[in-house]
């Protein structure tokens, strides 16, 4: 998904937004990064020409979207038009034949139009759809149990952190007798709290790392179970 926004410098206030699906091929998300830049940057240049040809219809009236657009044959394509889908109708005295055409930023779509026979829209070639297959790649069978017991391990190793850093937060107590100094005894306390402190962190660090690793093979894994054939446009 591509989602770009054009924000006010001084306001950061939103003044236009694009927003579009995107999957496929690189060359197809490059020139999809292409159109959303024109179409945020410069809306006035995100347009795409049509030119309309049909064959022993000359003098009919061609009408675009339901508005008179000439007619035909015309003398050149029909420019500034907006990307996306348009009705295309063609009417003479006795007859016309409607179709949709695809418009594309920057290229000229060629419909073809003849009466009696269905109507042909060539397209440009970005414009067609795109089937890509992609088998799942073979994975080891121990990925899954091993990604499960990874994130397992991961929360209980912060389960016995926590319950560390609990002992040591209720043995922090000061103990010291009479005097300033410390005796062996009255040290004792603060010994057991410092090693409960470190147990504490040194399972949380492995519960950091293991629900990390457990967490990355889990996505492999559905990623992989994922991954089938899809056509876009």
């Amino acid at each position: 998904m591509i989602d770009l926004k054009l924000l006010e410098a001084r306001t950061g206030q939103e003044l236009r937004r694009v927003t579009h699906p995107v999957s496929g091929a690189q060359d197809v998300l490059i020139e999809m990064v292409r159109e959303a830049a024109v179409q945020l940057l410069a809306p006035q240049r995100f347009a795409g020409a049509l030119r309309v040809n049909a064959k022993g219809a000359e003098g009919a009236q061609l009408f675009l979207d339901g508005k008179p657009a000439g007619t035909l044959p015309l003398a050149q394509p029909l420019e500034g038009l907006s990307p996306g889908q348009h009705v295309v109708r063609v009417k003479d005295k006795a007859q016309e034949i409607s179709t949709f055409v695809e418009v594309r930023f920057g290229r000229t779509t060629d419909a073809q139009i003849q009466f009696g026979a269905p109507p042909v829209v060539s397209v440009p070639a970005a414009a067609l759809p795109v089937a890509i297959s992609a088998s799942a790649p073979r994975k080891p069978a121990w990925v899954r149990p091993v990604a499960v017991a990874a994130v397992g391990a991961g929360v209980a190793s912060a389960v016995i952190g926590a319950a560390f850093n609990a002992r040591a937060g209720s043995s922090s107590t000061p103990s010291a007798v009479g005097s300033n100094q410390l005796t062996t005894r009255s040290a004792q306390p603060y010994v057991d709290v410092n090693r409960d402190a470190n147990l504490a962190r040194g399972f949380y660090v492995a519960a950091a790392v293991l629900a990390a690793a457990g967490g990355g093979l889990l996505w492999w894994d559905l990623q992989a179970d994922s991954i089938g054939v899809t056509t876009h446009f």
